[in-house]
């Protein structure tokens, strides 16, 4: 990696296989790659619109550093809220697949799911998403995560997210009231 000419696609598929061994060694090498280190939801769902998450060397930074949940039934999720500052709530979940094999969770992930919040459990609504149904081994995947009416109350809220038996990271949101 350190051979390749700067940006080329060697060094992000280096940054890749780096987050893939979890060669925590490696992180300095990435975040040199990386345009940015601090990651907004906003930033995260344009990724995906525009491409395969995992080809970004943010990404593989991601997986290194951020306070992902603890892995489950061969996947682990990470959920990330928007940009300081924004007048929105939009949260990304992702998903990464930490198995040694390709899993058919997106079904679970898109269309099931459930929210957490301040401790309440409300059921997902299903998520429109046009690609595979599986997620390759040590890729990433997110989708936009819709909230119940009443969150919408102007006040700070504790996020989470649970697909089967994983758990996200806890988040704080503040989201805006609604007319």
């Amino acid at each position: 990696m350190e051979r390749e000419p700067p940006n080329g696609f060697i060094q992000w598929y280096g940054a890749k296989a780096l987050a893939s061994f979890r060669y925590r060694a490696g992180i300095p090498l990435i975040e040199r790659l990386t345009r940015r280190t601090e990651f907004s939801s906003a930033w995260l769902l344009q990724q995906q619109r525009l491409g395969s998450l995992g080809n970004f060397p943010e990404i593989s930074l991601m997986r290194l550093t951020a306070p992902w949940g603890q892995p489950a039934g061969g996947i682990r999720l990470l959920l990330v809220g928007p940009p300081s500052g924004s007048e929105t709530a939009e949260v990304a979940a992702l998903i990464e697949n930490v198995s040694d094999r390709d899993q058919l969770v997106l079904p679970e992930f898109l269309a099931a799911g459930t929210v957490v919040v301040d401790g309440v459990l409300n059921p997902s609504k299903p998520y429109i998403y046009d690609g595979r149904a599986h997620v390759l081994v040590n890729e990433v995947v997110t989708r936009r995560l819709d909230f119940p009416n009443s969150a919408f109350d102007g006040a700070s809220h504790q996020i989470s997210f649970r697909v089967g038996s994983a758990v996200s990271n806890t988040i704080t949101v503040q989201f805006p009231t609604r007319q």
